[in-house]
């Protein structure tokens, strides 16, 4: 084969492999961003735990739609609504365990209801090899007793958020 059928071939394929790959037209979740500002202070001041096991999050929010397939025209419009309003939240203690920890929010947000997690949180960290999806049973093992550790505030922390999507 000569180098210009080898160039060709090579071609060939990439549009193939580039053909066969579908860029998403929807957003892979809508979330209530915080700011990393907020969350490192509620940290600093309010867990009083060894963290050091944790792979800390680089960004914070709370999951109110992860977009698994194209969701509905009715579900877009639905979050587009919302996308870009201010929030407050309230935050009234944490679920620790040794493989993550997850603040804990107040159904009480405006727009709760659009939220699918059964338990709103915010997910601080997991150990190296845990995905942040696993906050969800954390909290949830943590409220109902079963599993995990649950500490409540003295005083719940207000805080402001940002109705987002992230592609």
């Amino acid at each position: 084969m000569t180098d210009e059928q080898c160039v060709d071939e090579i071609e060939k394929r990439m549009k193939d492999v580039i053909i066969k790959k579908k860029k998403r037209d929807y957003p892979m979740f809508w979330c209530i961003e915080i700011p990393i500002e907020t969350m490192q202070i509620i940290i600093l001041e309010n867990i009083h735990e060894d963290l050091t096991h944790l792979k800390r999050q680089a960004k914070f929010h709370i999951t109110m739609l992860y977009n698994r397939e194209s969701p509905s025209e009715e579900i877009r419009m639905k979050y587009k609504e919302i996308c870009g309003k201010d929030v407050e939240l309230t935050i009234t203690g944490y679920a620790i365990d040794e493989q993550g920890c997850a603040l804990i929010v107040e159904k009480s947000f405006e727009h709760y209801e659009m939220c699918v997690n059964e338990h709103p949180h915010i997910s601080i960290g997991n150990r190296e090899d845990i995905k942040p999806f696993y906050n969800n049973t954390l909290v949830e093992k943590a409220k109902s007793g079963t599993g995990g550790r649950m500490i409540l505030f003295n005083e719940p922390i207000k805080i402001q958020g940002k109705f987002r999507y992230v592609w």
